[in-house]
């Protein structure tokens, strides 16, 4: 008989590797973090109905960019209130293992790398004109 995997062991797995990973700060996010009285193993719910499970800080060139981490056992799918959230934020991604956070991450950072250059290669291109029409002047 195979294991049943649950969205908390998988929530688990992935911020355990997230504490190991370099430039990478992971924070539950479907939880306050109170016991309930009475319920071992239970805690208070988000104050906000679909946020994602897991908030990413990720360093990309010393730049602080957010990632959000929805964690799906087998074949469960995201609640309307879920997708609402995802409308609302950018980064979203649906994961199912370690494996696939890490591939959202590595998407995230790809991503980023990207906007970070062509804002770079705009601001050269902004600084050859201005010194050009200088010339000019």
């Amino acid at each position: 008989m195979a294991l049943k995997e649950t969205e908390a062991g998988i929530q688990k797995a992935i911020l355990q590797w997230g504490a190991y990973t370099e430039g990478v700060s992971m924070f539950r996010m479907n939880v306050i973090g109170i016991p309930i009285h009475g319920q071992p193993g239970k805690y208070r719910p988000a104050a906000e109905k679909g946020i994602a499970d897991i908030y990413v800080q990720l360093m990309v060139w010393g730049i602080p960019v957010s990632c959000w981490l929805e964690v799906k056992a087998g074949k469960r799918k995201q609640e309307e209130s879920q997708k609402e959230f995802e409308k609302r934020v950018e980064n979203y991604y649906v994961v199912r293992s370690v494996d696939d956070a890490a591939a959202a991450l590595e998407d995230v950072r790809a991503k980023s790398t990207s906007k970070l250059s062509e804002m770079i290669n705009l601001s050269i291109e902004q600084a050859k004109l201005i010194r050009r029409m200088d010339e000019l002047a």
